[in-house]
């Protein structure tokens, strides 16, 4: 019984520290510099790379309006912007894919 109670609780701590590591992303807006775009033709493929508070991360997906009118191509880099994100997951996305939830230039 108590090698039970012992697993019991092995597999609750696993779980617990399993779902604090999913916890990926902004807690609201934070200020990012995109510092390029990702020149690459792949479905896992990003659009921008992008720092946030000094790591970086490829951004994968932005709201179609942000798109529209700062096109990869044209914009001049570093360039400051404003974002809540999150982390894309599953699939062919690493740990530094996110996905820009709301975004704007500052």
């Amino acid at each position: 019984m108590k090698l039970l109670n012992n697993l019991l609780l092995l597999a609750t701590l696993a779980i617990f520290a399993c779902e604090q590591d999913e916890v990926l992303g902004s807690q609201g807006w934070e200020k990012a510099v995109i510092t390029g775009f990702d020149g690459r033709y792949c479905g896992c493929c990003g659009i921008y790379w992008i720092e946030i508070k000094g790591k970086e991360y490829l951004l994968h997906e932005v709201p179609e309006d942000f798109l529209n009118s700062n096109r990869p191509a044209e914009v001049d880099y570093p360039f400051k912007v404003r974002l809540k994100w999150e982390v894309l997951k599953g699939g062919c996305f690493s740990a530094n894919t996110i996905k820009a939830l709301e975004i704007e230039a500052r």
